[in-house]
């Protein structure tokens, strides 16, 4: 598996196989350009313009956004719903933590998680056993909220 950090939360994700998986795509307005990939997958954490730029991804991504399970390409992604904000989402709405399999490896992006897990979300993550954990770190929005991951 190769990673490649794009900035921000987006991260290019390639299989051994060559299946391509971006995180969160972008767009121009946060003060630099989304680089042309092409993908078989794009995961939106959540609605906001930093996070869900998938026209600018090449090639016909699915697109996977929401809490629960789904298949796309054989591979199984789960959904866990959270907030982007300390207020249930009261002020800049909900957050997905997306949890993949990757050539026997099991990575978790939190998108831009804006609270401290409750037990529930928490359980869900950790039941999974990640290997890798893509965190938000700094920043006004976010703030590294995941104690005990």
């Amino acid at each position: 598996m190769e990673i490649k950090w794009h900035g921000h939360s987006c991260f290019e994700i390639t299989s051994e196989e060559g299946i391509v998986i971006v995180t969160d795509p972008y767009d121009e307005s946060i003060g630099y350009s989304m680089p042309e990939v092409t993908a078989a997958i794009v995961t939106v954490s959540h609605e906001h313009y930093d996070h869900n730029n998938v026209g600018a991804i090449k090639g016909k991504p699915e697109v996977v956004k929401s809490a629960g399970e789904q298949i796309c390409k054989g591979m199984r992604f789960y959904g866990v719903g959270t907030y982007h904000d300390t207020s249930r989402g009261a002020e800049r709405g909900e957050n997905t933590a997306f949890l993949f399999d990757v050539d026997e490896l099991r990575l978790c992006h939190l998108g831009d998680l804006g609270h401290v897990l409750d037990e529930s979300q928490l359980r869900s993550i950790k039941e999974k056993d990640v290997d890798v954990l893509f965190i938000p770190i700094g920043g006004v929005y976010v703030h590294h909220r995941c104690k005990g991951c």
